[in-house]
């Protein structure tokens, strides 16, 4: 099958607004001249393949050349009924805004590394978000729709498949590599996988949090 890579940069405005809405006026000028040193060290690059499923069973999904991905459908907005195929993903933002959060820690600036490295989670969350938008209007023109983006660790989808996923990409053409751990490198990447089918409901932030395990205690949560 084919592969590409796309050089997608997230919308910094939207990166700008889920920042704001994460803190006060106290850091907002700081913030500010953090997204503008931001936009020189995010350089995203996404890679993405489609593979046609031969089947979804209780516990895992099974693709075309018998490898398979462990599942357990924990909600009606990640099923996979009625999928045809799905779109593997691995995008990263590179390795500079890391880099020179490590360069803030070390000059024992820790308000200003903490605020940067999460514009880089915002930027992260923007640049998967405008992955998905693309994925659904390529196969809008064969009359399919895309449904919700899926990550490892997420509810259904353990986070062993992160390696599964990284070995079905070419992932050394953006840069990206995997530990024996299972993290990602550089630290400001995801995976996921994208069902495609006819009739697919799209998730939106508050149903994904719902469901999320980390729910509780996630700063970021978007259900309130």
């Amino acid at each position: 099958m084919p592969w590409l890579r796309l050089e997608i940069t997230p919308d910094l405005e939207e990166v700008k607004s889920r920042v704001r809405a994460r803190k006060g006026d106290e850091v907002k000028g700081l913030t500010e001249t953090l997204l503008e040193e931001a936009k020189g060290l995010i350089r995203p690059k996404v890679v993405y393949e489609f593979y046609n499923i031969k089947g979804v069973k209780k516990d895992r999904i099974v693709f075309e050349g018998d490898w398979a991905l462990e599942w357990e459908a924990q909600s009606p907005c990640f099923s996979f009924e009625g999928v045809r195929k799905v779109a593997l993903l691995a995008g990263t933002i590179g390795p500079y805004l890391e880099k020179r959060v490590e360069e803030l820690f070390r000059e024992s600036t820790p308000l200003k590394a903490l605020l940067l490295d999460e514009i880089g989670s915002a930027a992260v969350e923007v640049l998967l978000d405008e992955v998905w938008e693309f994925i659904d209007s390529i196969v809008r023109e064969e009359g399919f729709k895309a449904g919700t983006p899926v990550s490892p660790g997420m509810p259904g989808l353990p986070i062993e498949a992160q390696k599964e996923i990284v070995a079905r990409l070419p992932v050394g053409k953006i840069g990206l590599s995997i530990t024996k751990g299972g993290m990602l490198v550089p630290r400001k990447s995801f995976t996921a996988l994208i069902g495609i089918g006819e009739n697919l409901i799209k998730a939106n932030k508050r149903e994904m949090c719902k469901i999320c395990k980390l729910h509780d205690q996630c700063p970021y949560r978007k259900d309130e």
